[in-house]
C-alpha cells in the first residue's frame, strides 16, 4: 500500500473510533439519566403511599387530643409525658398528624422515620431522660441508618446510609423522638427551596414566598407549628435564613460545639467557611433546653472526640442563662447595627432591630451603635472559598441529574471550557463590574485559597480587637436585608448571574460563618402595610419585586457573641424575646446605596507599556541592590548581637569565677517547684534567678549557637517583681522562660531566618507569651530557628547553625532547634516552641527534653508569626518544651487554667485543666507500635518503646499492639496541604535572600517553571526516588486542596474507628525513627517526618518523653539496618538521647500527661 493512502485511512479510523467513543458516552449518560428519572418516579409513588397509609392510621385516633398535644409548650409537654398524662406514642402520633397536614400545604417533609415507633416503645423506661417525649424533625442530609441522604440528587436514592449522625443518636439517648426528615434545595448551597425529587417548599405565612434555605423544610415545618424542635445545618446562613423567613428560633453554635459528623456534605474539603449543625425550634424555651442537654451530653463527645469537652456552663449561667429566679443582675453591653454597606437592609428589617434595641434597653442592658468592620471585604472571600474547587464537586453530583432552576446558570457556566468562562466574565464586566466580580473565576489555585484564608484570619483578628475596644458582650443586627422573598427569586439569587449582585445579601449571615461566631435568630415583628409602602423607596429594584405582597411575614433579629459564648447569646435571646413590646417606630432614615461606577484604567496600561523597556533594563540593578541591602542588614544584626552578648557577659562575670558561679549553678540545678518555692518564700530573688539563667544561656549559646538575642525588658520585670509587695504572687512568679524566635514580642523582630524581616519590630506580643507573663514568668531570651521553619534542620543565614548539646556534630532537630539545644543543654527550664509537623517534638527527641503538642485551639497561637500564612487544612500550635516532666505538667496546667489567655483569644474553647483525668483512677489500655510502614526504626528507638511498654505494664496498665493505619497516607496528605500554594509564599519570602543550604533543594525546585518540575518529577518517579511524592512538582488547584481536606477527614475517621475498635485510651510509639542526625541529612530523610506529622494531620495531642540513650549494642545492631542512608546519618551516635512519643484523642492532654507521669514514676526519670 502506498504511503499517501495510509494517512487518509488512519484519519478515517481515528474519526470512526472517536465517533464510537462519543456515541457510547452519550448513550451511557442517557441511560444513567433514565435510571435516575425512574428512581425519582418510584420514590414519588412510595412517598405518596407512605403518606396515605399514615393518614389512614392517624384518622382512627383521637384528632382532638392530637391538637391539644401539639398546642402544648415544651415544658408542659415534657411534664405531661413524665407524669404519665400522655404517652410518647400519643406525642408521636400528634406530631405526625400535624406534620402531614402541614406538608400537604407546604411540601416540607420528605419522609417519616419508621424507626420512631421502635424508639418510642424501647424508651418507655427512660422517664428520667431530660428530653423524654420531645418530638424532633431532622433535615434530610443528617444520616440515619436505612434512610437516604440525597441532598436532592436522584443518584443517591435507594442508597441508604449505614451510619447514624452522633447528634441524632445523642438526642435519642436523651429521650427525644426524631420523627421525620425535611425537605431541602438541591445541593444545599442555595437559599432556594426546591429539588427535582421532592419539589418546592413554601412559606407557612405566605404561600408565594420562600421559607429560606437550605434548611427550608425545617423552617416551614417549625414556622407552621408542626414540630417542636428541628435539626438544620448552617454553612452560610442555611439555618438562620429559614428561621427569619418562616418565623422560628435558631442557634448556629461555634463550629465544634455540636458534632457535624455523618452529616452529608455537598462540598467536602471546603476551607474558610465553618459549617455546623443548627438547633431550630418554634419556641425559645425548647431551644435552650435542647442546646443545654446536647452541650452536657457525654455521649456526643464520646461519639465525636473532636468536640471539646465543654458542658453548658452552669457556673457562668448565673451570669448568662438560667431560670428567672436566678437571673443575674449584671447588665450586658450590646452593639447594634441596622444595615451593612455591602447591601442595604429594608426599612422593616431596620425597624425590627430598633425595636430590639428598645426591648434590650428596657431589660437593663447598655446598647451602643456598632457596625461590623467592612463586611464587603469579608464577603469578597465568598467566591474563592465556595468555588475553591471551581464547581467540580457540584458539577460531578449534577452529572446525569435533572438540574434544579436555582443551579441552572451555575451548572452551565461551570461546564464551559475555561476560555468561554473568561469571555462570559469579561462581557458581564463591560456593563456591570460588580456583577462580574460575583461570577466565579475560571481557575482557582491553591495559593489563592491560602491568600483568602490569610485575609480571613486578619479580618477575624481585627474584628475581635474592635469588639474588645468597644467592650461588647454581644451584638444584634438584621438576619437578612429583607423579609421572605418570593419563590422564583429565592432560586435565582444563587444560580442566576442576572441576579449576581443580590448574592451580597448573604453577607449578613455568611459573615458569622467565616468568623465562626455563634449566632442566633429571634423573630420579633411582622411586615405591615406601612412597611410595604415604604419599600417603594428601596434602591434595589430586584429586591423590591422579590418582597412585594409580604404583609404579615415574620422578621427576625440576629444575635451574635464571640466564639464559645453560646450561653451568653441565649441570655440575650431570652431578654429580647421577653421584654420586647414591638412599639418603637423607626424614624425616617434615608438609605443611600453606594454604587461604584465603571472605570477604565487606560493610563495604567499605557504607563506599563511605556515603562516596560526601562523596567527590563533596571531589573538587574534593583535585584542586586535589594539583595545587597538584605545582606547589609544581616551583617548589622550579627554585629548588634555580638555586642549584646559581649555586654551581657561583661555584666554577669564575677571576678575569678566566670559566668557560672557556684550560686548560679545551684539555682540552675533546682527543679521547677524548688525554684518557685524559693522565690515565693524570698530565699532567692527573681533577679538572681534571671542572672543565673542568662549566664547559663550565654555559656550554652557560645557552644551551641542556640540564642538569637536576650530580651532587654527581662531585668525590669525581675526588679519589679522583687520590689512588689503583692501577695499572693503569680503561680509562675520569677520563672525564666525561653521563647522561639517566631513568637511575636512587641518591639522585637520575628524574622524566621529572613533578612528582609530585620528592622521590622512587631507591634503585638503573642498571646501565650502575654499569658505566661501575667502568671509571673519572665521571658529572658529568644532562640534560633532554621530559615523558613518548614524543615527539621537547624540553620539560617542571619544567626547560623545550632548544634546538638550531646554531640556538636549532630543537629538539634527543628524547627524549634534553639529551644531543643538550650533546654537539652540545661540552660533553660521552660521554653516555647511550636509544632506544625513535629517542630516541637523532634528537637525534644534529638536533644533529650520533654515536650507537648496540644490539640489545636487548646493553647493560643495568636500572634505566632507563621511561615505559611493562610495554610488551609493543617494548623500550627504552640508546643511547651521543658527540662523535666514536673515543669511540663505545671506550666501546662497553669496555661490551661489561665482565664486571661481566653480573654485575649476568645476563639479558644474555655477548657480548664482536668485534674481528675490527670490523677486517674484504674488502669488504662495503651496501644503501642514499634515502627510505621514508612521508615524502619533504628535499634535504639525500638528498644525505647519496649522499655516504655515494660514500665507502663509495671505501673498496672494494659499494653496491646496497635498499628496506626496508613501512615504513608498521612505523610502524603501533609505534603499536599503544606504545599497547597505551590511554594509561592516561600518563593516570595526567599526572593533576594541568601538561601540557607537546609532549604536550597526545595527552593531550587520551586523556583523552576512548571514544565521543568514535571520532567523532574517523572524522572524521580522513574528511578523510584524516596522524595518523588514530597517535592513541590505540580501546580495545585483549589479542588486539589478540597480533595486533600476531604481525604484527611476520611483518614481521621478511619484512625478513630480503629482506635475504638481496639479499645485503647492512649498510644505509645517511637518519637522518631532515628536519634539525632548528622548535619546535612534532615533534607535527605523527609519520610522520617511521618512519625510526628501523623499527629498533626490527625490533630491528636502528642508528647515526647526522653527515656534512654543510644548504647554500643544499638550501634552494633545498626549495621543490620535496611536503610543505608539512615544508617549513615546515625553512625557514631552513642550517647544520644532517645524518646518515646505518647498520644491520645483530641482534647485529652491530661491523659497524655498521666501516662507520662506513670512512666516517669517507674523509670525514676527527671
Amino acid at each position: 500500500m502506498k504511503m499517501d493512502a495510509v494517512w487518509p485511512l488512519s484519519l478515517a479510523g481515528l474519526g470512526f473510533g472517536a465517533s464510537v467513543f462519543l456515541l457510547r458516552a452519550h448513550l451511557t449518560a442517557k441511560c444513567k439519566s433514565r435510571d435516575i428519572e425512574e428512581k425519582i418516579q418510584m420514590r414519588h409513588k412510595e412517598r405518596e403511599t407512605e403518606f396515605k397509609t399514615l393518614r389512614r392510621e392517624l384518622l382512627q385516633c383521637d384528632t382532638s387530643q392530637h391538637k391539644r398535644i401539639v398546642a402544648l409548650d415544651s415544658s408542659s409537654l415534657l411534664d405531661a409525658v413524665k407524669k404519665g398524662k400522655i404517652s410518647r406514642h400519643d406525642v408521636l402520633q400528634a406530631y405526625q398528624a400535624a406534620a402531614l397536614e402541614c406538608t400537604d400545604e407546604l411540601n416540607c417533609i420528605v419522609e417519616f422515620i419508621g424507626e420512631s415507633n421502635e424508639w418510642v416503645e424501647s424508651g418507655d423506661s427512660g422517664l428520667n431522660r431530660p428530653l423524654f417525649g420531645l418530638p424532633v424533625s431532622v433535615k434530610e442530609n443528617f444520616d440515619i441508618p436505612g434512610h437516604d441522604s440525597t441532598l436532592g440528587f436522584g443518584k443517591f436514592l435507594y442508597s441508604p446510609r449505614d451510619t447514624m449522625s452522633p447528634i441524632i443518636e445523642t438526642l435519642i439517648h436523651l429521650g427525644a423522638i426524631p420523627f421525620c426528615k425535611t425537605n431541602i434545595p438541591q445541593s444545599l448551597i442555595s437559599y432556594g427551596d426546591s429539588n427535582p425529587i421532592y419539589g418546592e417548599v413554601r412559606n407557612p405565612h405566605a404561600r408565594l414566598h420562600s421559607p429560606g434555605g437550605s434548611s427550608s423544610g425545617e423552617g416551614a415545618l417549625l414556622g407552621a407549628g408542626a414540630s417542636m424542635v428541628g435539626l438544620g445545618s448552617d454553612t452560610g446562613g442555611s439555618g438562620r435564613v429559614p428561621a427569619h423567613f418562616s418565623g422560628c428560633f435558631s442557634l448556629k453554635p461555634t463550629s465544634g460545639r455540636l458534632s457535624g459528623l455523618h452529616q452529608a456534605n455537598p462540598l467536602p474539603g471546603m476551607v474558610g467557611v465553618f459549617s455546623c449543625p443548627t438547633v431550630m425550634s418554634r419556641e425559645l424555651n425548647a431551644l435552650v433546653l435542647v442546646v443545654k442537654e446536647l452541650f452536657n451530653a457525654s455521649l456526643l463527645k464520646k461519639l465525636d472526640p473532636f468536640l471539646p469537652p465543654l458542658p453548658f456552663n452552669d457556673a457562668v449561667s448565673l451570669d448568662v442563662y438560667v431560670h428567672d429566679e436566678l437571673r443575674s443582675e449584671r447588665k450586658l453591653k450590646i452593639g447594634y447595627y441596622t444595615s451593612l454597606e455591602v447591601f442595604p437592609s429594608t426599612r422593616c428589617c431596620q425597624k425590627a432591630v430598633m425595636k430590639s434595641v428598645e426591648a434590650l434597653t428596657e431589660a437593663g442592658h447598655i446598647l451602643i451603635p456598632f457596625v461590623p468592620l467592612n463586611a464587603s471585604e469579608l464577603f469578597e472571600l465568598e467566591l474563592p472559598f465556595f468555588h475553591g474547587d471551581e464547581g467540580h464537586s457540584i458539577v460531578h453530583l449534577l452529572k446525569g441529574e435533572a438540574v434544579d432552576e436555582s443551579l441552572q446558570d451555575f451548572y452551565h457556566y461551570a461546564r464551559l471550557p475555561r476560555v468561554f468562562q473568561s469571555l462570559l466574565k469579561f462581557l458581564h464586566g463591560l456593563w456591570d463590574k460588580k456583577k462580574a466580580s460575583l461570577i466565579p473565576g475560571t481557575c482557582v489555585y491553591g495559593s489563592e485559597l491560602w491568600e483568602a484564608e490569610r485575609k480571613r484570619s486578619v479580618y477575624l483578628d481585627e474584628t475581635i480587637r474592635a469588639w474588645k475596644e468597644a467592650d461588647l458582650d454581644a451584638c444584634i443586627g438584621p438576619v437578612w436585608p429583607t423579609p421572605a422573598v418570593k419563590l422564583p427569586f429565592s432560586k435565582a439569587f444563587f444560580g442566576s448571574f442576572s441576579f449576581a449582585p443580590t448574592r451580597a445579601a448573604a453577607a449578613y449571615t455568611m459573615m458569622y460563618n467565616m468568623l465562626d461566631f455563634p449566632a442566633g435568630v429571634v423573630p420579633v415583628t411582622r411586615v405591615t402595610e406601612a412597611d410595604m409602602e415604604k419599600l417603594q423607596d428601596f434602591p434595589d429594584k430586584i429586591m423590591r419585586e422579590a418582597v412585594e405582597g409580604g404583609v404579615g411575614l415574620p422578621i427576625g433579629v440576629q444575635v451574635v457573641t464571640l466564639p464559645w459564648q453560646e450561653e451568653k447569646l441565649l441570655r440575650v435571646m431570652k431578654d429580647l424575646h421577653k421584654f420586647s413590646t414591638y412599639t418603637v417606630e423607626l424614624k425616617d432614615v434615608g438609605i443611600v446605596r453606594k454604587m461604584k461606577e465603571v472605570e477604565r484604567n487606560v493610563a495604567l496600561a499605557i504607563s506599563l507599556a511605556a515603562g516596560l523597556g526601562t523596567s527590563v533594563t533596571l531589573y538587574r540593578y534593583f535585584f542586586h541592590s535589594r539583595s545587597k541591602e538584605i545582606r547589609k542588614k544581616i551583617k548589622q544584626r550579627q554585629e548588634t548581637r555580638r555586642e549584646q552578648f559581649e555586654g551581657l557577659e561583661k555584666k554577669l562575670k564575677h571576678e575569678g569565677q566566670g559566668l557560672m558561679t557556684e550560686e548560679r549553678q545551684r539555682i540552675v540545678s533546682l527543679n521547677i517547684q524548688s525554684l518557685l518555692d524559693g522565690i515565693q518564700e524570698g530565699k532567692i530573688s527573681s533577679m538572681d534567678v534571671l542572672h543565673a539563667y542568662q549566664a547559663a544561656a550565654l555559656e550554652c549559646t557560645q557552644k551551641l549557637n542556640c540564642v538569637t538575642e536576650f530580651i532587654q525588658e527581662a531585668e525590669g520585670r525581675a526588679l519589679a517583681q522583687d520590689m512588689s509587695k503583692d501577695d499572693p504572687k503569680g503561680p509562675l512568679h520569677g520563672l525564666p522562660i525561653s521563647v522561639k524566635e517566631n513568637f511575636a514580642l512587641k518591639g522585637y523582630d520575628a524574622t524566621m531566618g529572613y533578612g528582609k524581616l530585620l528592622g521590622q519590630p512587631r507591634d503585638h506580643t503573642a498571646v501565650v507569651v502575654e499569658t505566661l507573663m501575667s502568671l509571673g514568668a519572665i521571658p529572658f531570651c529568644r532562640t534560633n530557628t532554621p530559615q523558613t521553619l518548614i524543615t527539621y534542620d537547624h540553620s539560617n543565614p542571619i544567626y547560623g547553625a545550632t548544634k546538638n548539646p550531646h554531640n556538636p556534630s549532630r543537629g538539634p532537630g527543628g524547627s524549634s532547634s534553639g529551644e531543643g539545644a538550650l533546654i537539652g543543654g540545661g540552660a533553660s527550664i521552660v521554653g516555647l516552641g511550636n509544632d506544625l509537623g513535629g517542630s516541637g517534638r523532634i528537637p525534644a527527641h534529638f536533644c533529650g527534653c520533654f515536650s507537648l503538642k496540644p490539640t489545636v485551639g487548646r493553647i493560643s497561637g495568636l500572634h505566632e508569626v507563621s511561615p505559611l500564612p493562610g495554610l488551609a487544612g493543617m494548623k500550627s500550635t504552640p508546643a511547651i518544651m521543658t527540662r523535666d516532666l514536673e515543669a511540663l505538667t505545671l506550666v501546662t496546667r497553669e496555661l490551661f487554667n489561665a482565664s486571661y489567655m481566653k480573654e485575649l483569644d476568645p476563639c479558644l474553647p474555655p477548657l480548664n485543666f482536668n485534674d481528675d483525668e490527670y490523677k486517674g483512677n484504674g488502669s488504662l489500655t495503651i496501644g503501642y507500635y514499634m515502627e510505621l510502614s514508612t521508615v524502619s526504626v533504628t535499634p535504639s528507638c525500638r528498644r525505647a518503646v519496649l522499655e516504655a511498654k515494660a514500665a507502663l505494664e509495671k505501673a498496672g496498665h494494659k499494653l496491646i499492639p496497635f498499628e496506626p493505619p496508613d501512615a504513608d497516607v498521612s505523610m502524603k496528605l501533609s505534603f499536599k496541604l503544606v504545599g497547597g500554594d505551590e511554594g509561592k509564599n516561600l518563593l516570595t519570602m526567599l526572593k533576594d535572600e541568601p538561601v540557607d543550604p537546609c532549604v536550597a533543594k526545595n527552593y531550587w525546585v520551586m523556583s523552576k517553571p512548571q514544565w521543568v518540575r514535571k520532567i523532574l518529577w517523572l524522572f524521580l518517579k522513574l528511578v523510584a526516588h524516596r522524595d518523588a511524592d514530597h517535592l513541590p512538582m505540580h501546580s495545585v488547584r483549589g479542588y486539589d486542596l478540597w480533595a486533600a481536606n476531604a481525604e484527611k477527614a476520611a483518614y481521621i475517621q478511619k484512625v478513630i474507628y480503629k482506635w475504638r475498635e481496639v479499645g485503647i485510651d492512649a498510644v505509645i510509639g517511637p518519637g522518631f525513627p532515628t536519634p539525632a542526625l548528622k548535619q546535612g541529612y534532615p533534607s535527605k530523610l523527609l519520610q522520617a517526618l511521618s512519625y510526628t506529622m501523623m499527629y498533626n494531620v490527625l490533630d491528636f495531642p502528642a508528647a515526647m518523653f526522653p527515656i534512654t540513650t543510644v548504647s554500643k549494642e544499638d550501634m552494633e545492631k545498626l549495621k543490620q539496618h535496611p536503610d543505608k542512608l539512615a544508617q549513615q546519618a546515625v553512625e557514631g551516635g552513642e550517647g544520644l538521647p532517645v524518646a518515646v512519643q505518647i498520644a491520645a484523642l483530641p482534647w485529652q492532654e491530661e491523659r497524655v500527661l498521666r501516662v507520662m507521669k506513670d512512666l516517669g514514676e517507674q523509670l525514676k526519670t527527671k
